[in-house]
């Protein structure tokens, strides 16, 4: 069956079907060009909710493939972080010891003036210019006299 012809088929059977009363019967031939008709509609359909299913099968082994690559890259991250964490955590363990074995000798200089600057609640450069303008060797001797 041709296009043109199964295009006449329809038009008829809506015909037919807005005004049953004005035809007589549908001939035989035309009932199996109906079906025959119907059948290869109905074939086309399967045909392409076949074709639909298999796209969307392949979208959603896409979107698989695209969610376990994205979980894989969060792990890696997640992997990444953890590994940094050790790290800062050694280097802090690293520092907290380096000052506790600095405690145990004398205090860095610029502890010594950030304290005394703190203690006075002066500028740093003053304090260094206190410092430079003290007399250590009469400070050595009071301290001798005092032992």
């Amino acid at each position: 069956m041709t296009n043109e012809e199964a295009r006449a088929l329809v038009e008829r059977l809506k015909n037919y079907a807005e005004h049953p009363s004005s035809f007589t019967d549908i001939s035989p031939t035309e009932a199996d060009a109906a079906a025959d008709l119907i059948e290869a509609l109905l074939a086309e359909r399967d045909s392409f909710e076949a074709l639909w299913r298999s796209t969307m099968d392949v979208l959603e082994a896409e979107r698989k493939e695209r969610d376990s690559a994205v979980l894989a890259e969060r792990e890696e991250a997640a992997e990444a972080e953890r590994r940094a964490m050790e790290v800062a955590k050694a280097r802090a363990a690293e520092i907290a010891s380096e000052r506790q074995a600095r405690a145990k000798e004398r205090p860095t200089d610029d502890e010594i003036i950030d304290a005394i600057s703190l203690h006075y609640r002066v500028h740093e450069s003053t304090v260094i210019g206190w410092l430079l303008a003290m007399d250590l060797e009469a400070a050595s001797a009071r301290m001798v006299a005092a032992i």
